[in-house]
């Protein structure tokens, strides 16, 4: 099983865990695949992007960065990218964990969680751009 498979099937059956938890706030899983720059709420994110949760009615998501130069082998190391957040409604992004492992530790111990990688893929920051909208 690739470790895409693995991930898909944490966040399935830790699903019910993670939106009761009161600690939590990543809520409902989405694990979808956006290519080609995600775009929404007037920003452009400069990268593809791996979306990891739905918020709820918030403006805001978990995601990981797939640069084009990774798109064929994305799949088999997907737990070693950083994790990012945005907000849409600011446009702010920022870094929250080096990899997969390391975000899902504030809520599970190591034992759920080693089937992950501990190492992490260096990358850029990826950018959120302000976008004109025509009214």
């Amino acid at each position: 099983m690739v470790i895409f498979d693995k991930m898909l099937k944490f966040l399935e059956v830790n699903q019910e865990f993670l939106y009761l938890n009161k600690d939590c706030d990543f809520n409902d899983v989405v694990f979808e695949f956006e290519d080609d720059d995600y775009t929404d709420y007037g920003w452009k994110i400069n990268t593809n992007i791996f979306q990891l949760n739905f918020a709820g009615c918030s403006d805001w998501f978990y995601f990981i960065s797939v640069p084009n130069t990774d798109l064929k082998n994305y799949k088999n190391n997907l737990d070693q990218y950083p994790i990012y957040s945005v907000d849409l409604e600011s446009g702010v992004l920022k870094k929250e964990s080096n990899n997969f492992r390391d975000f899902f530790k504030r809520w599970f111990n190591d034992e759920k969680l080693k089937y992950f990688s501990k190492k992490c893929i260096k990358q850029e920051i990826p950018k959120c751009i302000e976008i004109q909208q025509d009214i």
